[in-house]
Formats: C-alpha cells, sequence, structure tokens
C-alpha cells in the first residue's frame, strides 16, 4: 500500500457506535470520548467521530482479518476471551445512518441487530 499525502493516516476510535447495511455497501460509524463533553455521572460522553463505507465483501474480508487477529491475541495470552452475547432477536427500525430513509435497511447497534424489512 501507498502512504497518501494530505490526509490523516491514523484515526484513534474508542468504539463502534452503530454498523448499518443499506443501499448495498455496509456503513460503520466510529465513535470517541469527547473531551468537553461530559454526562451527569461525570463522565465523557462519546462523539461521532468518522464513517467508513465498504462493500459487503470488504467488510466480510475485513471482519474476518479482525477474528483472525483476535483468535492469535487470545492465544497469546494478551486479550481475554469472552463468550459470545446472547443472541437477540431482530427488530425492525430506519437506518438513520445510512441518510437513505426511503427503506428500512439492516443495523447493528451496541446490543442489538436491527434486520432489514423483507421485501415480500
Amino acid at each position: 500500500m501507498t502512504e497518501t499525502k494530505g490526509l490523516n493516516a491514523e484515526l484513534f476510535i474508542d468504539g463502534v457506535e452503530r454498523i448499518g447495511f443499506g443501499r448495498g455497501v455496509v456503513r460503520i460509524d466510529f465513535y470517541g470520548l469527547s473531551s468537553t463533553l461530559f454526562g451527569e455521572d461525570k463522565q465523557p460522553l462519546p462523539e461521532f467521530r468518522q464513517r467508513l463505507v465498504m462493500s459487503p465483501e470488504g467488510f466480510l474480508d475485513t471482519l474476518a482479518a479482525m477474528q483472525g487477529l483476535a483468535t492469535k491475541l487470545q492465544e497469546a495470552g494478551m486479550m481475554p476471551r469472552r463468550a459470545p452475547p446472547a443472541p437477540q432477536p431482530p427488530t425492525m427500525a430506519r437506518d438513520s445512518a445510512s441518510g437513505a430513509g426511503a427503506q428500512s435497511s439492516g443495523v447493528i447497534a451496541p446490543g442489538r441487530i436491527i434486520a432489514p424489512k423483507s421485501s415480500h
């Protein structure tokens, strides 16, 4: 890969706020903890940092690479093994992250999965 001049080469994030699928692409919204906004509990609030848009194939390739790295880190004792989360039943909602609005699409948000509407 070549380095692109003029663009931020690195982006630090605290996590993924939302993952959505709509109009044929996967959209991943990243968040960071604010240095200026705090909740009532005095903890930093999450704020949107950047959106990554990729093809479904690119998403699956990225997921496989991340899973492979996680396995290696666990085997090396550098990352604790976690039990998989309990399955959640799909619910329906509009994907506001895509800006589309005409149709609902699949959205994965922390703690829940929102499935796409059936086309029947």
